[in-house]
């Protein structure tokens, strides 16, 4: 498994600079420097910067500006947890993002043709409340078409997946025994139910388990 620490963002080439430039950077060093500046900048990948885009608009929790981001017929699928279609849908997991102040990490950024690949960190409260700190997912991809996003799709660690669901169990045998009618409020047929209202409900609920249990925060 690779390292979890972000090591590296965003793979860009450094512009070389000739000798015959040398009497001017020195009497013009200022300015060469804010120009070096801007050409590194526009060396970035425009889907890697796209990707950074997307990670800052979650992690301020920007529903509307994470929406833009999107095609209308994006697709999110995360392996094992969820998978969603289309801008109602995306617009649900947004919200869910803000209420739970999802925070997310995307480093070692590869770009091949309209993908980008990455490793991606992600944390938030609904994690912090089952005890766990933070989710690793190896592998993810960004698929982009005219320079939205059309499809996410990440796996993740197998080890981070076996705790979640763990706790996870262990909240939903709790619930199911004394807190049925909130349960059914929050998990459908299909998966859970992603918006504002049931991410707050989330947080309560798991507060209530942890005081149950004797856990604590």
């Amino acid at each position: 498994m690779s390292e979890r620490s972000p090591k590296s963002r965003v793979r860009v080439a450094s512009p070389g600079i000739g000798r015959a430039t040398t009497a001017f950077i020195a009497a013009n060093s200022r300015w060469v420097l804010i120009l070096a500046a801007l050409v590194l900048y526009s060396c970035e990948p425009t889907l890697q910067r796209r990707v950074l885009e997307y990670e800052r608009q979650v992690n301020a929790g920007n529903v509307d500006r994470v929406l833009a981001l999107f095609a209308d017929d994006a697709t999110v699928r995360a392996q094992g947890m969820h998978s969603l279609a289309g801008k109602d849908a995306l617009r649900g997991m947004a919200e869910w993002d803000s209420v739970v102040h999802t925070r997310l990490t995307f480093y070692d950024m590869v770009t091949e043709g309209d993908t980008v690949l990455a490793n991606v960190v992600e944390s938030n409260d609904w994690l912090a409340a089952l005890g766990i700190e933070e989710v690793y997912h190896p592998t993810t991809l960004v698929v982009f078409q005219s320079g939205l996003i059309t499809r996410i799709e990440s796996e993740t660690d197998s080890g981070d997946a076996r705790a979640m669901h763990q706790s996870l169990d262990a909240v939903l045998q709790w619930a199911l025994q004394e807190r049925p009618h909130v349960v059914r409020t929050l998990v459908s047929d299909a998966g859970f139910r992603y918006n504002s209202e049931s991410a707050g409900r989330w947080l309560h609920l798991l507060r209530e388990w942890r005081d149950a249990v004797g856990k604590g925060f």
